[in-house]
């Protein structure tokens, strides 16, 4: 019973987001100006995408004293891979003197 209410429900609630943003778009192409029309054919002529940037931008990283800039993908790959998992410290077997 619970499921079936709840399947319901989240079939309506899909409907009715897909169906609002039909309206909207429309809503928004038949007010366009000018100037707007030009974003409209930037939104329909680019590509599908999840809406992030499309590329990270060079990085600035240091290698020592020096100072590097990563270009390429594996560079910065490598630059973001060094800084959030760095090399583990290495570590000094202390002994401890018997008296």
């Amino acid at each position: 019973m619970v499921h079936t209410e709840h399947k319901e429900a989240s079939k309506k609630y899909v409907k009715t987001l897909k169906t609002t943003k039909q309206q909207h778009w429309r809503s928004w192409l038949e007010r366009a100006k000018d100037p707007d029309i030009w974003a409209v054919h930037r939104l329909i002529s680019t590509p599908a995408s999840d809406g992030g940037k499309a590329r990270i931008p060079a990085l600035k990283y240091r290698l020592g004293e020096i100072e590097k800039m990563a270009t390429t993908n594996g560079e910065k790959g490598a630059a973001l891979a060094k800084g959030f998992f760095p090399q583990k410290p290495q570590t000094q077997d202390i002994q401890e003197d018997e008296d």
